[in-house]
């Protein structure tokens, strides 16, 4: 986990997310390149170390895959082709990120 571990002291390994328990893992790289993936059938999120290294990085990543396994879990993400929901994820994670950072 190299400089990740570091900054953040506690990484969590599982989220409840609608009530759902999700494993989250923290491989060094994913197979897209991307910095995070959400598998909602199999609970789990993908955190990559090598594309988050600060505490920021890694909540937005977080955020962005939680938002991922709520659509998915609703059903949410049905008929959603894959630009489109990431589209729509990403804005709502912008948005709730800025939400957040104003009430800290």
């Amino acid at each position: 986990m190299g400089k990740l571990k570091t900054q953040l002291p506690e990484l969590p390994t599982s989220t409840v997310i609608l009530g759902v328990r999700f494993r989250i893992e923290y491989p060094v790289t994913i197979s897209d390149k991307s910095s995070g993936e959400t598998t909602a059938g199999d609970r789990l999120i993908k955190i990559a170390t090598s594309m988050n290294v600060t505490p920021d990085e890694y909540e937005r990543s977080l955020l962005h895959e939680t938002i991922h396994a709520i659509l998915g879990l609703s059903g949410q993400d049905q008929g959603i082709l894959g630009d489109k929901e990431e589209g729509l994820v990403i804005a709502l994670g912008n948005g709730l990120n800025q939400l957040y950072r104003r009430r800290m």
